[in-house]
């Protein structure tokens, strides 16, 4: 679990941006990777979504899970992060991105 100022480290490195980010994912392999949660900053997400941080930080993995998987952002990938997020959470899940 990353904090602020490793989170912006490791986006200024990898991604060239220069701002923290509440969430990164590493390829390490064709079945293996790594997932950084900026977790204060998914927190101050979460309550600003009036969401409860756990079900916020679900959302986070799994959206960095698809990333790994070779997911791009779009409309594909929403598809699959609400049909996960409404099978955890069993009910209509809505996308707060």
């Amino acid at each position: 679990m990353g904090k602020n100022l490793l989170m912006k480290k490791l986006n200024k490195t990898y991604r060239k941006k220069g701002r923290s980010t509440n969430v990164l994912s590493f390829s390490l392999s064709k079945n293996e990777g790594e997932i950084f949660v900026n977790i204060p900053l998914a927190r101050k997400e979460a309550i600003k979504a009036a969401l409860p941080v756990r079900q916020y930080t679900d959302y986070l993995l799994i959206h960095s899970l698809l990333h790994l998987k070779g997911f791009e952002h779009g409309e594909a990938m929403k598809k699959r992060e609400s049909e996960f997020m409404e099978k955890k959470y069993g009910k209509k899940y809505h996308n707060w991105n």
